[in-house]
């Protein structure tokens, strides 16, 4: 464990105090119009070396900001113009093996959300996105959870025609919630939760991931599930259920739903393409050949599947065939762990140091 921790982790002896920022970018200069420093300190708990102290991605409603930098520093609320409106803090709690945080918020119909699973108090809230006054908070420290408690999946806010729920991994099994915390349904089975839920074709794709390869399970949920909706050994399907795979989650990226196929590509660089409605597969294959990591989640546009490698190379490949065909390597020379950002017609992308903007030089038709 010292030669992994040694490897792996950023104890907080390593550390001094950190400022934890935000910035906001002109998007069309890349100039940065101002920055605020939400909290400075010397953090709680230390971070896997491929986290940061800054890993959520901030959400906003087109009036106010929101910025988290996990449960054991706090969420800050900001106006469009800079100016810090509100924030909410709450004692600290151990992540396993010091991973450090990494779940973001959400922000839906004049709520925030937060989910913060922990080895301590664990919990999903809802808080007024004008006020952070708390709506209301659901303890999850009850749930069923193996040797490790802790997650770092973002809660997902699933909309059908007959209701609106909050889906939420960690604790070794995915949670759905009413929009008042009241739970609607479980179902176990989940391994290290990282990847966030996605939806198409009228199914909800739930799945997490272990570095062993036995440990990837991928489920396709039905909406209108109720009760505990967990497979009984050996079966594949059930009411609520529309598949299962136990080998096709990624470890780190979100899975990506396109034009009728799920790409799950784990973070050693093998990808699975199936069937979204049968989750038979389609294809496999290694993106960019031998030697790529991916952290980085794919995206699509266009027909063509993008994602962006460790190393800082975009990976362009056709989707809708039979075999990985590979179009385009745009390589930034730098490692890079975070999704690009649609932007009108092009990209923000994000390496270790930089901020790029990708720009198409003609918008297609």
């Amino acid at each position: 464990m010292k030669r992994v921790t040694a490897r792996d982790i950023e104890v907080t002896g390593e550390v001094q105090d950190v400022r934890f920022m935000l910035y906001a970018i002109d998007v069309k200069s890349g100039k940065i119009a101002w920055e605020r420093e939400a909290h400075r300190g010397k953090p709680f708990g230390g971070r896997h070396r491929k986290n940061t102290y800054a890993s959520e991605t901030p959400a906003t409603d087109g009036e106010r900001i929101y910025t988290s930098f996990g449960a054991n520093v706090g969420l800050f609320c900001y106006s469009m113009k800079g100016e810090l409106l509100w924030k909410r803090e709450w004692p600290p709690q151990p992540v396993y093996l010091d991973f450090g945080t990494a779940a973001s918020p959400v922000v839906h119909r004049g709520r925030v959300y937060i989910q913060r699973d922990s080895e301590g108090e664990s919990f999903l809230t809802a808080l007024d996105a004008k006020t952070g006054n708390v709506a209301w908070t659901t303890s999850r420290n009850a749930l069923e959870s193996g040797r490790q408690k802790s997650g770092w999946a973002t809660p997902f806010i699933w909309e059908t025609s007959a209701r609106t729920e909050i889906v939420t991994i960690g604790k070794t099994m995915v949670v759905s919630y009413d929009l008042e915390g009241r739970e609607l349904w479980r179902l176990k089975g989940m391994t290290q939760a990282t990847p966030t839920p996605i939806t198409g074709g009228g199914l909800l794709f739930v799945g997490s991931g272990a570095q062993t390869d036995a440990a990837r399970p991928m489920y396709a949920i039905r909406p209108g599930a109720t009760g505990d909706i967990s497979l009984a050994a050996g079966t594949t399907s059930g009411e609520y259920v529309a598949w299962f795979q136990p080998k096709l989650s990624a470890y780190i990226p979100s899975p990506l739903f396109y034009r009728g196929r799920l790409y799950v590509v784990n973070d050693n660089g093998i990808m699975q393409v199936v069937d979204a409605a049968t989750g038979k597969e389609i294809y496999r294959a290694r993106v960019g050949g031998v030697g790529n990591t991916f952290s980085s989640s794919p995206f699509a546009s266009q027909g063509r599947v993008y994602i962006l490698s460790e190393d800082g190379d975009t990976f362009v490949f056709d989707a809708g065939t039979d075999s990985y065909v590979e179009r385009a390597k745009n390589s930034l020379g730098e490692m890079s762990l975070a999704t690009p950002a649609p932007v009108g017609n092009g990209l923000l992308v994000r390496t270790q140091t930089r901020l790029y903007r990708v720009q198409a030089r003609t918008v297609p038709e």
